[in-house]
């Protein structure tokens, strides 16, 4: 049983699904090839899943799913509507 909210449950499923996105637009070697080391390194002198003020003040309908000025994470985590 999933104990979260179901306002933290649309969340991961807005992160995951811009994920598929991502992976459509840029395909399986990109994606991984891109993926894997953000995971550990994060972007900007943030986390991996941190949101830059410079991503979370961009309206939502102008950022780039696939960005390279941020981490897949860190944008999947923007379309979640987490800013900080």
């Amino acid at each position: 049983m999933i104990s979260d909210s179901p306002d933290l449950q649309l969340e991961l499923l807005t992160h995951e699904t811009t994920h598929s996105l991502q992976y459509h637009m840029i395909g399986y070697t990109a994606f991984l090839v891109r993926y894997v080391p953000e995971f550990y390194t994060g972007a900007q002198g943030y986390g991996n899943y941190d949101v830059p003020p410079s991503l979370g003040s961009t309206p939502i309908g102008s950022v780039n799913p696939v960005d390279p000025n941020y981490t897949l994470d860190q944008i999947a985590e923007r379309f979640a509507g987490k800013t900080k």
